[in-house]
């Protein structure tokens, strides 16, 4: 599927010549593929955001809970598409994720299992693409000149203050904070506001398979703390 030749490629400006799936079709079931949001795209991105959409996969493998729907289905079919002899890099990437530990049931056992370690560089990148991405949706145009698309790693308690107050700002002046929209089961959710004081700032709230919330936003590149309205907390 190609776009118009009068657009440009949502990331980099240059002409677009095929488009961009948000999010990646590979961690979407296929009765809900058709949902998901294209933008206009040039190649060269787009090839060069496949290794991002495998680590995207790798996430479905973190839902320690079970509790996903959708997590189930793609991870089966990361198991499958690791086992692929051009894949093998992918494999290494997960293994080197996957931490050992063990959990006490009611009756008092201890059952070995393992948790799933974020790599943020290979996420943050994803994200900072879906957020720019889903703008385009939004606005029907590119990111103004100056502006940037930020995400705040989800697991570094260095950034819980900036998650904190990115949360608190769905709720600035509003009580009924944006809805969710969804993209399969819970294979991917989001929402974003803007803000008629910071023209062309948003904040995002990326959710993928039900439990990892990252969130993000565009604003003024270098004027990220100025901008946007200071949210204070109730007391």
């Amino acid at each position: 599927m190609a776009p118009s030749p009068a657009k440009l490629c949502v990331y980099c400006g240059s002409p677009a010549d095929t488009v961009d799936h948000v999010p990646p079709k590979a961690i979407v079931p296929e009765p809900a593929r058709n949902s998901i949001i294209t933008v206009p795209a040039c190649r060269a991105c787009n090839n060069r955001f496949s290794k991002d959409d495998g680590y995207l996969m790798l996430l479905a493998m973190a839902d320690e809970s079970g509790a996903s729907k959708d997590s189930a289905h793609v991870a089966g079919k990361v198991i499958r598409w690791t086992q692929k002899p051009n894949k093998k890099g992918q494999l290494t990437s997960l293994m080197k994720g996957l931490r050992s530990h063990t959990i006490l049931t009611r009756a008092g056992r201890r059952l070995p299992t393992f948790t799933f370690q974020l790599d943020t560089e290979r996420l943050l990148p994803s994200c900072r693409r879906i957020i720019t991405a889903l703008h385009y949706d939004l606005r029907r145009e590119r990111m103004p000149p100056g502006f940037v698309a930020l995400a705040v790693p989800p697991d570094d308690p260095q950034t819980n203050e900036i998650r904190d107050q990115l949360r608190l700002l769905f709720a600035y002046n509003n009580p009924l904070p944006p809805m969710f929209h969804k993209i399969g089961n819970d294979a991917f959710q989001y929402r974003f506001r803007g803000f008629p004081e910071a023209k062309g700032h948003y904040v995002w709230h990326l959710v993928f398979f039900g439990h990892l919330h990252v969130f993000g936003l565009i604003a003024e590149q270098d004027q990220t703390h100025t901008s946007l309205p200071v949210p204070v907390q109730a007391t």
